[in-house]
């Protein structure tokens, strides 16, 4: 199995919300990538093609770690091409997100509809409020979220239509059916107050897929890999060794 990872973020932001959580996660061979759209190429968001997209950055089998959208990318690009990951990570993530009939558990769209709309308006503003809402699961790592809030909007700022279309993709999507096909290890992490996807997102997806551990932790909200950065990066770490040639 690899010893090389790859960690997919989440809406609105880039690969620099993994600045500070990177190192961590030594000896392993850790890269952040920008997703289809946050990468300054396209001018949108197409799950598929941000799957496929992905996946032309690495080579062999690699452990693949989605916090919420890139979660959604991650679970779309196991189903795709299986064969490119060794392990699954869905962090504060979701197989399904909007409410429905058969999903009580899911988010009543017209909560996030105006997300876009702020953060293409505001969006050093925007950010910093969502991150400083995260940050009060554990408010000793205030210092960090600002930090890191600084380097993703100074890196780059997404355009207003890839916001809309990634946001829609979240919105639109579901890959509950595909759960039960998995048979690639997964580790589902959560945060226990977490209100953008919670903990019962993670619950479902632990259910539904036969080869899950599940790990929700206590005083995080929807960005755990910073608010308990160390025991998250632990935990991640004695996951990918299991997985891994070389590691005892």
């Amino acid at each position: 199995m690899s010893n090389h990872a790859i960690l997919l973020h989440g809406w609105g932001v880039n690969h620099q919300v993994f600045a500070d959580f990177l190192p961590l996660l030594q000896p392993f061979n850790a890269q952040a990538i920008d997703l289809m759209g946050y990468d300054g190429v396209a001018h949108e968001f197409i799950l598929s093609q941000a799957a496929d997209i992905a996946t032309e950055k690495w080579q062999g089998k690699v452990h693949l770690f989605g916090w919420s959208l890139g979660g959604v990318v991650a679970l779309e690009i196991a189903q795709r091409q299986p064969e490119k990951v060794a392990t699954l990570t869905l962090c504060c993530s979701f197989a399904r997100f909007a409410q429905a009939d058969d999903y009580a558990i899911g988010m009543p769209t017209h909560n996030w509809q105006g997300y876009p709309q702020r953060f293409s308006t505001d969006y050093s503003g925007s950010l910093k409020q969502f991150f400083a809402l995260n940050a009060l699961a554990n408010t000793q790592k205030m210092p960090q979220f600002n930090r890191l809030a600084d380097k993703i909007i100074a890196f780059r700022q997404p355009e207003k239509q890839v916001l809309y279309s990634s946001q829609q993709a979240v919105v639109e999507t579901d890959l509950r059916n595909y759960l039960p096909k998995i048979q690639i290890p997964t580790l589902i992490i959560t945060g226990k107050r977490d209100r953008v996807t919670p903990p019962a997102m993670g619950e479902y997806l632990h259910h539904n897929i036969a080869e899950s551990a599940w790990q929700n932790f206590a005083h995080s909200a929807h960005m755990p890999f910073v608010s308990e950065d160390l025991a998250c990066a632990e935990k991640l770490v004695e996951f990918w060794r299991k997985y891994s040639f070389g590691f005892a």
